[in-house]
């Protein structure tokens, strides 16, 4: 198999995570059982993990095509390549069909259909690598990471900035944070070590870890059933809305994050989050 760029495959994949869909946080039990029983070449990285059937059955995502192991279907496969030189491609009754033959059937997940045909369409337009160089791809932001850390420390300043007293904003920079649930932060999230963690917001009741965690690397949402990762790049074009009556914001395609229980007003976690999308 040969790879479709890594970088755009990651930005396309990132996009369209939702809870029975993990990119970045595969949890250990389900990525030993990968391990264990999908046969996957040991040069292939999983990037995501499609949920179908009691969890630990599903589709695999790697830099070279998809992977699944699913109740009644057995294994299978077909490389990026494969998608790129598909003319017709369609979901019927759960079923995914490349040039009308069948591959695998993702009735048991929650995810939405159309979700899985968007995306899969995204991926074949990619560019493949050929005869082992890259294509080197481009998101076309920037991140200004020194802008990033600017915007947390003016939401943080309550003496310094006359706007931020009016504001009910609980936001607790790194050296704010206890050592302890710092450690918590970073295991919850899967925050890589070699991350550096710049902000957290609790937004329940202002106990446990769940919340909103900006890093140098992205912003992670975590809150029960509920684990999200968006690099900066992806992040800074990611559609992120409020809902006034329900209290949640609806982020990127169609997560919803709850904000009832946060001691930080709805309205001011959405614009902290507008505001570090325009740097």
């Amino acid at each position: 198999m040969k790879n479709v760029v890594d970088a755009n495959l990651e930005d396309i994949i990132a996009k369209y995570q939702q809870t029975d869909f993990f990119y970045h946080y595969i949890p250990e039990k389900i990525m030993k059982h990968i391990n264990e029983k999908f046969d996957l070449p040991s040069d292939e990285r999983v990037m995501a993990f499609l949920s179908c059937f009691l969890k630990k059955n599903g589709v695999c995502f790697t830099e070279k095509g998809i992977y699944w192991r699913l109740i009644g279907q057995g294994k299978g496969c077909f490389s990026w390549e494969q998608l790129k030189n598909t003319k017709s491609m369609k979901l019927k009754d759960g079923v995914l069909y490349l040039d009308d033959k069948k591959t695998f059937d993702i009735t048991g997940t929650s995810y939405p259909h159309d979700l899985l045909i968007e995306m899969l369409e995204e991926i074949k337009a990619l560019p493949i690598e050929k005869d082992g160089n890259d294509i080197k791809a481009s998101s076309g932001f920037a991140v200004n990471i020194d802008k990033i850390k600017t915007v947390c420390k003016a939401f943080s300043n309550y003496e310094d900035c006359s706007l931020c007293k009016t504001m009910s904003f609980s936001l607790m920079l790194e050296e704010h944070i206890p050592e302890m649930l710092k450690i918590s932060l970073m295991k919850k999230n899967k925050v890589d070590k070699h991350d550096t963690l710049l902000v957290y917001i609790n937004t329940y009741l202002g106990v446990g870890t769940d919340g909103i965690v900006i890093s140098a690397n992205g912003v992670f949402f975590s809150e029960s059933f509920l684990s999200l990762f968006y690099p900066w790049h992806v992040f800074k074009r990611l559609p992120v809305d409020f809902n006034k009556e329900s209290q949640e914001l609806s982020i990127g395609k169609g997560n919803i994050f709850h904000l009832n229980c946060s001691i930080t007003k709805s309205e001011e976690v959405l614009w902290f989050l507008n505001q570090l999308q325009r740097q």
